[in-house]
Parts: C-alpha cells; structure tokens; sequence
C-alpha cells in the first residue's frame, strides 16, 4: 500500500492548494461562510472583517478544516473499534464464567485446561524459523539476543489462536451474537466512472493513484469482482494521487477524466495500469491516440487542465473519509487498506448481499 504523510498532499505541483468546491460530502463544514460583518482589526476607522481574513490566507483555513474532519473520521474510527473490542472481551469473560460454572471449576483451572495445555511448545527451530524469516527487521540483533523474546512472542501467539478457537465453540454453545455494525464512512460514488449496476445492493468506491504500484497489483481483484458479481455490485472510482511520491499521478488521473469524456476511462485505466512507466503527458497522448480516442480532444482536454478541480476534489473527499494511501477501498462504507486478497473481499460482499 502506498501511504502519504498528511493533509500537505493537497499542496500538488504549483505548491498551493486548490480552491475548489468540494460538493455535498464537504460542503456544510470547509466552505461555511464566515461572518462578513465580524470585525478582527481597524485600520484607522476602515474595519477588517473576518470574511477578509480567511479570504486572504484561505488555502491555509481550508486545510486547518481538512485536518479537523480527517481527525474527526479517525476519532470515530478508534471510538468504533474500542467498542467492538470491548464487546468482543467482555462476552469472552463472561463465556468462560458460564463455561466454568458448568463444569464446576473455577476460570483459572478452566483456561489452564483447554488453553495453556493445549499450546504446542516453541521449539528451537520454530525460533530459528522465525529469526530467518524476520532477521533484516530485527536492527542486527543476533538470535542469541532475541531468542527470549522471539519464544516469548510465538507463545503468546499460540495461545491466542488456542483461545479464540475454544471461545468460538463457546460462542456457538451459548448462541453468541454480535449485533455491532461494522464500522463505515459516508463516501460518495457519483461523479467519477463507474461500472455495475446502477442500482446494485453493494457499492465499492475505490481510491486509487495510477502510479501506485499496489493499486497495479489489486486491478484482477478488482476485475474479478466485476465479473462474479455483475450487477449486484457497482465499482466506482476516485482519483488518489500521491504528488510527493508519484508527480506523473495527477496529470494521469485528469487523462482519465479526458478519457471518461469520451466514453473511454476504463480502456485508459487499463492501459495506465498495465505500463505505469509510461504516465508522461506525451506518452497519455499517444496511448490515448493508440486506442482509437479522438486525438485532438483529448489533447485539448488533457492541456487544458479542466479536470484538475475534479481530481482535487476526489483527494479532498477521501482525506475526509480517512484514505492514509493507496489503495483504499470502501465496500459499502466499510473500509480496506492495500492488498486485500480477493477472498476476504467478496466474504464482506457476500455479507453484505445476505444483509448480515
């Protein structure tokens, strides 16, 4: 996954950002008017409003803003995950209280009996296995030195995966069930390219940088999805490009938009995934004119810069909705970091389809 720092991404080439709308999704918070009656300072009798001041400096209010609602989407993330987990731990204690009383044993001699004896030891070679495996991020640290805590941590690991297995035949014993939504954002699909069913039960929106090679990587994910599903689920996608790490990502995602114009975004797409060396103004040109566009419009377009607001504006709204990099995608609200294999994927859309 492709990850970028803060919100200074929205600085792009020409080191400003851009003031733009950003439509329904940011609207009532970055773009509220302030009070142009407001005074802040005098010059002799002639006032300066508050109006004037974020006028003057807007691109730095509008990013203070920025910050504000992608620190409140991360708020509400850890609130959702402190809950779920201590959801989750809580029915476990009280599982193994239940467990315990039936059996007449206290909850000690209960997890020392389906727990701590059933953890497989770690043996020397699972620590030289480990120790291979991880050497060139343990900061030079011989084998001898980390042996303790390499047995230590494999332990700890098994006897996790040994309890979650007994608290899940627990679960289906006494008919556990979690009634906690999954954690999701409200992410707009309409305005970019989408393909799907126009009233499928299942959105994916998909922040994506056509120089990212993760986002490269994910594109059979993303077909086979299609091809499986149809028109249950609808694909919409949104342009994430990372200028600090990828510079030929913003002028490629508004070649997509020149494309989708012509009816032909997901031919581009496809072609700028498929050779991400090849991202250069004049190379879009000729694949463009390769694929059978309408060269002249899509140059013109593409020169013309018209679609740098709606690239801004994608940024921006996924900054909001809490994208640390690329790819990030949202299945219905719910979020997925980089790499997901396909399999855990369509779990969440399976899950989605029955309304679980």
């Amino acid at each position: 996954m492709t990850r970028f720092v803060s919100p200074s991404v929205l600085r792009g080439k020409r080191g400003t950002l851009l003031a733009l709308a950003l439509g329904t999704l940011l609207a009532p918070t970055l773009l509220a008017a302030a009070d142009a009656t407001t005074p802040v300072a005098k010059i002799g009798t002639a006032a300066v409003t508050q109006a004037e001041v974020e006028a003057f400096a807007a691109d730095a209010f509008r990013e203070a803003r920025l910050q504000k609602l992608q620190a409140e989407t991360a708020y509400n993330k850890q609130l959702h995950e402190l809950r779920e987990g201590a959801t989750r731990q809580l029915v476990q204690d009280r599982l193994l209280e239940a467990e315990a009383k039936e059996r007449g044993i206290s909850k000690d001699d209960l997890f020392a009996a389906e727990v701590a004896a059933k953890v497989a030891p770690v043996s020397d070679a699972d620590v030289d296995q480990f120790f291979e495996q991880y050497k060139e991020r343990l900061g030079g640290q011989s084998k001898e030195q980390l042996a303790g805590d390499i047995r230590e941590y494999l332990t700890r690991q098994r006897q996790g995966e040994v309890t979650q297995a007994f608290v899940g035949t627990l679960e289906k014993k006494f008919s556990v069930s979690y009634l906690i939504e999954p954690f999701r954002v409200a992410v707009a699909a309409e305005g970019g390219p989408i393909k799907g069913g126009a009233k499928a039960p299942v959105t994916i929106v998909e922040f994506s940088d056509f120089q990212c090679p993760v986002c490269a990587v994910v594109q059979p994910t993303i077909k086979a999805i299609h091809e499986k599903y149809g028109d249950k689920v609808q694909i919409a996608f949104r342009q994430f490009p990372l200028d600090s790490i990828h510079p030929a990502a913003r002028k490629a995602a508004e070649a997509s938009l020149c494309a989708h114009e012509q009816g032909k975004f997901w031919e581009l797409h496809d072609a700028m995934f498929g050779n991400q060396q090849a991202l250069e103004v004049a190379q879009l040109k000729a694949k463009a004119k390769e694929l059978g566009f309408d060269a002249a419009k899509f140059d013109e377009c593409l020169d013309s810069g018209r679609h740098a607001d709606a690239v801004q504006k994608d940024l921006e709204a996924g900054i909001v909705a809490g994208v640390g990099g690329t790819p990030t995608m949202f299945i219905n609200g719910r979020p997925f970091e980089g790499g997901v294999p396909l399999e855990a994927l369509t779990a969440v859309i399976d899950e989605e389809l029955s309304g679980k």
